[in-house]
């Protein structure tokens, strides 16, 4: 497992073509983005405002939302997507690419936690919504 901290704007679409499942990316400044590309069991973390990233073809990931105005999008991908903390961002959004072979949209469904799934171009995005775990206690 790697950390990769993306922290410049010098390239401001981090790729992950040089990371392997499992690691950890943290988006540090203002503006920053990345593609994630056919990767599992990745951890991504936003941490400053009006950040993005793309998931492509990804497996199960979680997502960390500690800044605002976080942009999400999803593409085709083979897995369970958990975000934490997104229902406190209140100018983020997530967006479903479409692609030649499937439609781009995301269909909402309760959890029955108070939490909410998104399904749709091929994954489920799982909004956990627990005030009772705090962002900083997520690894």
């Amino acid at each position: 497992m790697t950390v990769h901290r993306i922290n410049t704007l010098d390239d401001p679409m981090f790729s992950t073509a040089n990371a392997a499942n499992g690691d950890i990316f943290d988006l540090t400044v203002k503006g920053a983005g990345m593609v994630l590309w056919g990767l599992s069991n990745a951890t991504v973390r936003f941490m400053a405002a009006n950040q993005s990233a793309t998931f492509l073809n990804v497996g199960p990931t979680k997502i960390y939302d500690e800044g605002r105005g976080t942009h999400l999008t999803f593409a085709a991908g083979d897995g369970l997507v958990t975000i934490y903390d997104f229902q406190h961002d209140k100018t983020g959004y997530i967006q479903a690419m479409q692609t030649a072979s499937m439609v781009g949209h995301l269909t909402p469904s309760s959890d029955g936690h108070g939490g909410t799934f998104l399904t749709g171009v091929g994954l489920t995005v799982h909004l956990v919504n627990d005030p009772h775990v705090a962002a900083s206690q997520h690894s």
